[in-house]
């Protein structure tokens, strides 16, 4: 079982635990997309500008692990950063390029290897990943819908101060994006938290009208 430090999933309808740098642009809950439930976060911008929504997690830990559902409404116009982790040294990111459709981790600016995935328009995925950082060798790593990356380490300031993660990007892009059902955790072996799925149930019911029990799915 994970050891999750927060999860939010948007059915709250709000942002008061998180940080919003909206650029001009959009940064809300709504309520036409989304992956479980009625709500997510949609981060939009028609124009070039920075946008997240940032979640502190507290004080430094070894490792900063989630998982979160992204779909893709729109490319952005640059290559662009889907998330951000960080703390008061440093940060990693899951960078997109958007010829290519394909993603690969960032470490303080150097890139790792692509992911062999190309993504699409329209879809929900999967994303996890883990970084530690704790040391002057950082590594991350991350999975798209259970395909996992090879692992990117670079050398860097070890870790210090606060952590906390951003959704959205702090470059400068048109966007439309949005982000449903997170898990963060700071426990390494809670890497890959993967997917959500349903919870089954038997439940008992009358022998007389019905067949004795039926198997009911819960998404």
């Amino acid at each position: 079982m994970s050891t999750l430090i927060w999860t939010k999933d948007f059915e709250d309808n709000s942002l008061a635990d998180m940080s919003v740098t909206n650029g001009g642009q959009t940064v809300a809950i709504q309520t036409s997309i989304y992956h479980g439930g009625t709500h997510a976060l949609r981060v939009y911008s028609p124009s070039d500008v920075a946008q997240y929504a940032l979640y502190n997690c507290g004080a430094q830990a070894a490792v900063n692990v989630g998982r979160f559902y992204m779909y893709f409404a729109a490319w952005p116009d640059n290559n662009d950063l889907l998330m951000k982790v960080a703390n008061d040294s440093d940060s990693g990111y899951l960078y997109f390029n958007t010829s290519t459709k394909q993603v690969c981790a960032d470490i303080g600016g150097s890139l790792g290897t692509y992911l062999n995935k190309t993504l699409s328009l329209t879809t929900w995925y999967c994303f996890d990943y883990k970084i530690a950082w704790n040391t002057t060798t950082w590594t991350m790593d991350f999975q798209i819908d259970g395909s996992a990356a090879t692992q990117f380490s670079a050398a860097d300031t070890a870790a210090s101060g606060t952590n906390y993660v951003c959704f959205g990007s702090v470059l400068s892009a048109s966007r439309d994006y949005y982000y449903d059902d997170i898990k963060l955790s700071q426990t390494a072996g809670d890497y890959p938290i993967g997917a959500d799925t349903g919870t089954t149930l038997s439940v008992s019911v009358n022998e007389d009208r019905i067949e004795p029990a039926q198997r009911i799915i819960i998404g």
